[in-house]
């Protein structure tokens, strides 16, 4: 049934009132520290195993289990040999099933002191049903806490967002208003903006192959987490599956190639690229072998460390087939079918000629700058998601169950939506300031957003962490950079496709000269 057993602990809620929550698994010891120094370890070598269980309503003689609690105890057993005739070795073993999670007389290992193992079972009759025995598991004591600060959290968002919304509409309102008196012949006091590189703001970008691998790379790394997102909120992915999550983002990121061979072949084909075969080829095999290879030189760690999370060789023969015969297939269909269409109708802005010679770009304002740009274009990204990031690495690194994919859903909707609406602000800016190099800098602006997930990372490490084994630090450091990537891949690719629709939508509607 994979129900975990799971250790009770006390909290007082803000009410003053005391709840327990469950905790999956057991810790095994514990570090003390005397008058400032490590004093020594004390060893949980009795384990308290509370079996609740239930009558099955359809088969009165079965019955099911809805519970499966344990209570680690450290204990100084009597010397007393074991022995298959006698299985309790002391009168101490007796004693202890009566005492709570961490109670007895602590036993304080030392080096080479032989540990005598024990446990005792509690069978007890629960009114639980079966299909309420997770429930107990899903109960957070930081459950009033995370609900108020992700509602502030979303309602700060939404008023951002929506201020800037209106910012933008009216700023470019005026402009519309501006550059129409022109067109009737009025007077202006302002010839300057972004109209006046009309001729260059569709000038394909230096690398555009690179950039188009970015942008699709980044659609497949959303598709994955998009799809995972809807089947968590049918209920598919369930706590009692453990695995689930894991084995679906790999499921889906290999599907979602589809997706990114034809966002990709789309960006390249608009950027007047040629060279199909090498560009299928790049989208197939950038992202996923930049994955592997962290994954594999992580795994060898493991390996050295003859580590129980190894990967055994088998497992990843299968993993690599699974790429070459599914993702692989299903990018170079999505790439070729993608370029094999037309490029979408023309627009003045895109039917429009280039000019034969490049507009010399003035000089920029403080806040249009490269640095600035990308220092701040990350940060309102991050603050969307930055408080939900506490729960997750606290299930993935303190082994917590994490079940609220409704608000985790609602934040991954406004983080779209930030992402959106800041990289189209920073490119207006941009424009306006007569620099049409928006392509890349409509990718690396809401990307940088992955940088300061890496920096929580880190922050979250010293805070909360205590590994000193250098095999768990480098798993730690490896794991947490490769979803800084992927996040930024898909802040990046959100950034570049609204740009993209932004920049077509407000040259259409200028009459261009």
């Amino acid at each position: 049934d994979n129900l975990p057993a799971s250790m009770i602990r006390m909290f007082r809620e803000v009410n003053g009132e005391v709840g327990k929550v469950h905790r999956a698994g057991y810790p095994i010891g514990e570090l003390f520290e005397a008058e400032g120094t490590l004093g020594g370890m004390i060893v949980y070598n009795h384990l308290n195993f509370r079996i609740l269980y239930n009558f099955n309503p359809l088969h009165p003689e079965k019955f099911y289990v809805v519970g499966f609690e344990v209570q680690p105890v450290s204990v100084q057993h009597e010397d007393v040999p074991y022995s298959r005739s006698s299985p309790i070795p002391a009168k101490s073993c007796q004693e202890i099933s009566k005492k709570h999670a961490y109670e007895g007389s602590d036993f304080d290992i030392k080096l080479s002191v032989p540990v005598t193992w024990t446990y005792s079972v509690t069978w007890e009759k629960s009114d639980i049903a079966w299909v309420s025995r997770w429930d107990a598991y899903l109960v957070s004591a930081d459950s009033q806490i995370h609900w108020l600060s992700i509602s502030n959290s979303c309602l700060i968002v939404l008023f951002l967002t929506g201020m800037v919304g209106v910012i933008l509409m009216k700023t470019i309102h005026a402009d519309f208003r501006r550059y129409s008196d022109i067109e009737q012949g009025k007077d202006s006091q302002d010839d300057s903006g972004w109209k006046l590189i009309h001729a260059d703001v569709l000038r394909p970008p230096p690398y555009p192959l690179a950039l188009s691998v970015i942008v699709g790379s980044g659609a497949q790394v959303l598709g994955m987490v998009f799809i995972t997102l809807l089947f968590s909120l049918f209920g598919v992915l369930s706590p009692s599956n453990r695995g689930a999550i894991p084995l679906t983002l790999l499921g889906f990121f290999l599907l979602m190639g589809l997706v990114g061979g034809y966002v990709t072949s789309r960006v390249y084909k608009i950027f007047n690229g040629t060279q199909l075969k090498k560009m299928t080829a790049s989208i197939a095999l950038a992202y996923p072998l930049f994955i592997f290879s962290i994954f594999f030189s992580l795994n060898f760690f493991l390996y050295v460390d003859r580590s129980a999370g190894y990967v055994p060789i088998p497992s990843l023969i299968k993993i690599v087939g699974m790429w070459l015969f599914v993702s692989v297939p299903l990018v170079v269909f999505g790439s070729y079918y993608g370029y094999s269409l037309p490029v979408e109708s023309p627009s003045p802005a895109s039917s429009a000629r280039l000019s034969g010679i490049p507009r010399t770009i003035p000089p920029q304002v403080w806040y249009t700058k490269p640095f600035f740009a990308v220092a701040l274009g990350g940060t309102l990204p991050f603050g969307a998601v930055f408080i939900e990031l506490y729960f997750i690495f606290s299930s993935l690194w303190l082994h917590q169950l994490y079940y609220i994919f409704g608000f985790l859903s609602i934040v991954f909707i406004i983080l779209v939506i930030t992402c959106a609406e800041m990289s189209v602000v920073m490119c207006y800016f941009q424009l306006c300031g007569e620099n049409y190099h928006w392509q890349w800098r409509s990718v690396i602006v809401p990307a940088s957003s992955g940088i300061y997930l890496f920096l929580y990372s880190c922050f979250y490490f010293l805070s909360a962490l205590k590994m000193t084994r250098f095999v768990s630090i480098v798993l730690y450091f490896g794991y947490s950079f490769v979803m800084a990537t992927a996040f930024s891949l898909m802040t990046g690719c959100i950034g570049f496709l609204s740009c993209k629709w932004f920049v077509n939508k407000i040259y259409t509607y200028i009459k261009l000269d």
